[in-house]
């Protein structure tokens, strides 16, 4: 149950509530040599290094970084990975809990709690101290074998990696669209900024009528191959959406931390976070589906709403940048990519 607290209260700090957590920033993350910093550390998408001397009185989280932890550093209480990779010569006093990423324990590493690796990987010295239990926690649990009736009850710390999982997936596949194609992401992510009450309008609009399409092409028989074609369409305009949606948040992210985000980290961090707390609002007992379905709903038509206002991206739409670092190129004799 420890643990299980502990992975939902890290989700809720990425979601936003962070409470009184001092976020390390893409500016100065790491500590001055011999210093003691007072709180917990939050770490996204950046490189934090302990050096010898080093003590953080708190817990340290990080979010797709790398940590270098030296010896005669303390951690005095737990760390949390996502994604990332920890280097520890030091000490922890508290947990680790790993969700993706890897743990390297080296000569004098020393921990005094327990380690819990879910779909992350641990390299671990034989000179390394680990006082608590490691455990291997498998990202889902599915029984194949025919002559059970009915399948093995899903543990909660299952679920928790199960959709911890699928949200880096689509993170993943996000940060990389926004790599390929970072101008037209920015101008959809702007579209949205600007009039989200539109967008979510033209959203609704564009699923109704391509409804009314697809249900007009399978009536004539002769369209069916094109309805196949639009389907498709539409649901890549919906992932698009997402993506895009995503990418917002992970700006808005980004503007909080006083940090500048290059496109593929803002769409990767803002779709990792909004992925997670929508999938998390539905362990919800009772209302959490319908909550969860509601919250899908309304980042569909937003995000669907934004990319046919912002005509798929297209140098034709002409944003107004919202800050020097959020340039877009708008001449539509240039590539929109």
């Amino acid at each position: 149950m420890k643990k299980i607290n502990f992975i939902i209260v890290a989700l809720i700090c990425m979601a936003g509530l962070l409470g009184n957590l001092t976020i390390a920033n893409a500016q100065s993350p790491t500590p001055q040599p011999g210093t003691i910093t007072q709180g917990d550390k939050f770490v996204i998408a950046n490189t934090i290094h302990f050096s010898s001397g080093d003590i953080l009185n708190g817990s340290l989280g990080l979010v797709g970084s790398t940590a270098i932890i030296d010896r005669g550093a303390t951690v005095i209480k737990s760390v949390f990975v996502v994604g990332s990779t920890i280097t520890i010569n030091g000490a922890v006093a508290g947990d680790i809990i790993a969700i993706g990423g890897a743990i390297n324990l080296g000569d004098t590493a020393m921990v005094d709690g327990d380690i819990t690796i879910i779909g992350a990987s641990l390299t671990r010295s034989p000179m390394a101290v680990v006082k608590g239990k490691i455990t291997q926690q498998a990202p889902t649990i599915v029984d194949i074998n025919p002559a059970v009736p009915a399948p093995q009850p899903v543990s909660s710390v299952g679920k928790i990696a199960s959709l911890a999982l699928q949200s880096f997936l689509v993170a993943a596949i996000a940060a990389i669209v926004a790599l390929l194609i970072p101008n037209p992401i920015k101008r959809i992510g702007t579209a949205l900024a600007e009039q989200p009450a539109i967008a979510m309008g033209v959203g609704l609009l564009v699923i109704i009528g391509s409804i009314v399409l697809m249900i007009l092409m399978v009536i004539s028989i002769i369209l069916i191959p094109v309805a196949f074609l639009a389907v498709l369409a539409f649901f890549l305009t919906l992932f698009f959406g997402w993506f895009s949606v995503g990418y917002e948040l992970g700006y808005k992210i980004g503007e909080l931390f006083h940090a500048e985000w290059a496109p593929a980290v803002a769409s990767g961090i803002g779709t990792l976070i909004l992925t997670l707390v929508i999938s998390a609002v539905g362990l919800i007992p009772w209302a959490g589906w319908l909550i969860m379905s509601l919250a899908i709903l309304l980042v569909i038509l937003l995000g669907i709403g934004s990319v046919v206002m912002a005509r798929f991206g297209s140098p034709k739409y002409r944003p107004v940048p919202r800050m020097p670092g959020h340039t877009i190129d708008t001449s539509s004799t240039q590539p929109s990519a």
